[in-house]
């Protein structure tokens, strides 16, 4: 549980600082990235195409940049309008050591060779001529989200929900998720997650996160995420025997939705191999800091924790092992971003 860690005002305290804070599309011009867009789809591409509409998404981050696009071909005037997501990797973001074109061959593999929900790729482009940084394109995914900013346990749609319907919503999210944890990854399609550009097992996942925080200047964030470390290392428990793709950003804010039922996982920038309840942990982790965190109550049809634990373990086929060790690690993991990001 959050509250036996740590002063849960350091929590309560996030969702101001996150709304204030701007987003890399801040002060951005929307002509120069329409033009910029237009000129590398018929130099690339070889498609004459007009950008009809350019937004910003309500979920877009602080990270990357991220722009809704409404794309017509001039060729093909009866042609349905293409509806994309841009995304321009920020290089004046804090670096986390994430492979930048990861996410998208994730969203490749996994839409080609999987029934987990996931935007579709379009173009992956490293060359930075275009906006001074590589850049990528999904099929945009309609939807509703959940949102940090109010928290869903205050308010929105899914607070306004029907208990069943609330219900429906975790239980989609639950099963996707252990979807996600049951694809093979022994496929030739997988392989690139094996080449280097991510962690593999805890070992791994631990040591990374590790020398994050010794970048971290002091302050309540990184004084905290240290005062963890020691108690992760003596709760380390061994990996199973086989490894599952986790997502590695497993919480409501990174899911679209349709009606109650998950239609795409987003943000697989933190992807990595290595033991489902990794995602678990992170998912109730979140959960909580949304709720206990806030000071506000659980969304009153979603399933206790041993509920989710139990559906989880029905659906992978095994029970769930240390978990409270991976809702610790899910924590220090986001005080080890705050802290950088501070």
């Amino acid at each position: 549980m959050v509250a036996q860690v740590h002063d849960l005002a350091l929590f309560a305290d996030a969702a101001p600082a996150m709304t204030q804070r701007g987003r890399p599309t801040d002060g951005v011009d929307p002509s120069v990235v329409k033009h910029q867009l237009e000129r590398w789809l018929i130099e690339v591409l070889d498609l004459d195409a007009e950008i009809q509409a350019l937004s910003v998404p309500a979920w877009s981050g602080h990270g990357d940049q991220n722009w809704f696009v409404s794309v017509r071909d001039r060729a093909e005037v009866a042609a349905p309008v293409r509806e994309w997501v841009l995304r321009i990797e920020n290089p004046t973001s804090v670096d986390l050591g994430v492979d930048f074109g990861l996410p998208f061959e994730v969203f490749s593999a996994l839409s080609n060779f999987s029934d987990v929900p996931v935007p579709r790729s379009v173009a992956l482009e490293l060359s930075l001529e275009y906006f001074g940084a590589p850049f990528f394109i999904t099929e945009r995914v309609r939807g509703r989200e959940v949102t940090d900013h109010p928290p869903y346990a205050f308010a929105g749609w899914l607070w306004e929900a029907s208990v069943e319907e609330q219900r429906r919503v975790a239980n989609s999210v639950i099963d996707t998720v252990a979807n996600l944890h049951l694809v093979d990854v022994r496929q030739a399609s997988f392989a690139f997650l094996q080449d280097g550009r991510t962690t593999i097992g805890t070992d791994s996942a631990l040591a990374r996160w590790r020398l994050l925080l010794d970048r971290c200047d002091d302050g309540r964030a990184a004084e905290a995420a240290r005062s963890m470390w020691p108690r992760l290392l003596d709760g380390r428990r061994d990996d199973p025997p086989s490894r599952s793709i986790c997502w590695g950003e497993a919480r409501l804010a990174n899911i679209i939705f349709t009606d109650c039922t998950v239609a795409a996982l987003l943000d697989f920038e933190d992807v990595k191999l290595g033991a489902p309840e990794a995602d678990v942990g992170s998912l109730l982790f979140r959960d909580e800091m949304m709720t206990q965190g806030l000071g506000l109550q659980p969304v009153p049809g979603f399933p206790s924790e041993g509920e989710t634990l139990e559906r989880f373990g029905s659906l992978l086929g095994r029970d769930l092992e240390n978990i409270q060790w991976w809702k610790d690690f899910a924590q220090f993991r986001y005080l080890v971003k705050r802290a950088l990001r501070a």
